[in-house]
């Protein structure tokens, strides 16, 4: 009984030490950049999808009504 604690008391030590050098390694560079996307790439996407979005979406409904109230 006392051998299995130990090897997980063991583990369970090794785990929390490569958590806090992960955390250590963390702290020194803050971007992550595998799994985070900077704020200049959001603000620079945002603003492509919104222009596309008037391009074919906006504009056409609107040209359509222009066109129907015209006609």
């Amino acid at each position: 009984m006392s051998d299995i604690y130990e090897q997980e008391l063991a583990r369970a030590q090794k785990e929390l030490a490569e958590r806090e050098a992960e955390r250590q390694k963390s702290l020194a560079n803050p971007f992550d950049a595998r799994s985070e996307v900077s704020e200049d790439a959001r603000y620079i996407s945002g603003r492509i999808v919104k222009h596309l979005w008037i391009i074919f979406v906006l504009l056409p409904v609107v040209l359509g009504i222009l066109f129907a109230i015209l006609k």
